[in-house]
């Protein structure tokens, strides 16, 4: 009877998450596809891979711009000739490079980080936060090394160091740029730093957490992220060790956080 309900209980609850979030992502379609108009099915029947190079220069190339003002210049940029290249029987292969950027960095990662705020706090609403928290990162443990895996098919690295460790990740929609303004300091190829230098992620959770009355931040940063970081990390090394140096509260002038990679030889 018990795993009856249990199960009865996860298909409501994973009905309702999309419901909520259908919404948002109408909205994010919408802007990434430049359609406009109150039918909202038009957004979804005129609906990308990532050509970009697979290196972590690519990061400071990034963040020249800020995500605003990425957002901007791509926004600006459309043109009703942009928006009909969007077709009901369309390709990922048919689309501008511009498109499949409007996509990955609007509606595609926007979805995936709204589906978990949702999913988190309709567990909290049924169970509690206490199970929320231990349920949630457990996802991100269990899709690490199939999202490793799929990273590697995708790029093509196939090294196990620190450096390919930070490669690979770089194109990760669970660790989108838009959310984290970041940078990488190798000490050689085993030994990496990792700062975050604006976390949006911890911002909103800040916000949140005088809403819901406990400490969302210290939850995310000191319980969730460290399993979460440490799976990935163990995908693609079991003898990488993570380790953070530095983690909330952020202080005027300081990183967000930042956290160490090494794997002993």
């Amino acid at each position: 009877m018990a795993a009856k309900v249990s199960l009865d209980v996860a298909k409501a609850c994973n009905a309702l998450m999309w419901v909520k979030s259908a919404k948002q992502e109408i909205r994010f379609t919408k802007e990434a596809l430049n359609v406009s108009g109150d039918n909202e099915s038009a957004a979804i029947v005129r609906t990308g891979e990532n050509d970009g190079e697979f290196d972590v220069k690519a990061e400071a190339r990034a963040s020249n711009l800020s995500h605003k003002e990425r957002r901007i210049r791509m926004m600006t940029n459309h043109t009703e000739e942009y928006s009909r290249q969007f077709e009901a029987d369309g390709q990922y292969e048919d689309l501008s490079k511009e498109a499949l950027l409007n996509l990955m960095m609007g509606p595609w990662y926007k979805e995936q980080m709204q589906v978990e705020s949702e999913w988190h706090g309709l567990v909290t609403e049924k169970f509690g936060f206490d199970i929320a928290k231990q349920m949630n990162p457990l996802t991100w443990v269990r899709i690490a090394p199939k999202a490793i895996r799929w990273l590697r098919e995708a790029t093509g690295i196939t090294g196990n160091d620190v450096v390919s460790f930070a490669r690979l990740v770089n194109y990760d929609l669970g660790f989108p740029r838009p959310l984290f303004d970041r940078h990488w300091e190798f000490k050689g190829p085993n030994h990496g730093i990792l700062t975050v230098d604006r976390c949006r992620g911890m911002e909103a959770h800040q916000k949140e957490s005088a809403k819901r009355g406990y400490d969302l931040v210290r939850w995310l940063c000191q319980e969730y992220d460290p399993q979460a970081f440490g799976a990935y990390a163990a995908a693609v090394n079991p003898k990488m060790k993570i380790t953070p140096l530095k983690l909330p509260p952020q202080r005027p002038g300081e990183p967000a956080c930042q956290w160490e990679f090494k794997i002993e030889e």
